[in-house]
């Protein structure tokens, strides 16, 4: 389960670095104070997946979440890679107005991917993955079925005496 978190964290880091980059060559690596604002509004879609994959870490389903957030990630660096480059080569003055419009839809898009993947994952996966009964650690998810040591094996949270039997 840790792949594809670690997975996301470098992708969704590849892409805000490519991002940054895209709009530096876009204003020919002049910075100023005034490209800061651009540059944060940009990157607040993989700061939002970022945040998912955060907030999500302790929910049950977590293989079905993590791919999820991970096929997210690699959406949105490959819409961002087309979008940026193409922002970049073209020779158009409304090439900027990309910067300001794309994170619009990438903030939306990008929790949107998350949950379609998640719904795709949950009809794929075997059963034992996503089974909501009382044999998945409440922290990490783990699948606690015949473990007698009254704590989980992966994250080692307390396990109650229902759940042993």
């Amino acid at each position: 389960m840790r792949v594809y978190q670690a997975i996301s964290g470098v992708v969704l880091s590849i892409s805000a670095v490519a991002t940054i980059g895209f709009m530096l060559h876009a204003s020919e690596g002049q910075f100023s104070i005034g490209h800061l604002g651009f540059i944060l509004w940009a990157l607040a879609p993989y700061v939002l997946i970022l945040v998912m994959m955060i907030a999500l870490k302790s929910r049950r389903n977590q293989l079905a979440l993590d791919i999820s957030v991970c096929i997210a990630s690699l959406v949105l660096l490959a819409i961002s890679l087309v979008v940026y480059t193409e922002s970049v080569l073209s020779s158009s003055s409304t090439a900027a107005l990309i910067f300001v419009f794309v994170p619009c839809y990438l903030l939306a898009g990008g929790p949107l991917i998350v949950g379609l993947c998640f719904l795709v994952g949950r009809l794929l996966l075997p059963q034992g993955y996503h089974s909501d009964d009382d044999s998945l650690c409440t922290k990490c998810g783990y699948n606690l079925t015949g473990n007698m040591s009254g704590r989980c094996l992966e994250c080692g949270q307390p396990i109650s005496d229902s759940t042993l039997n």
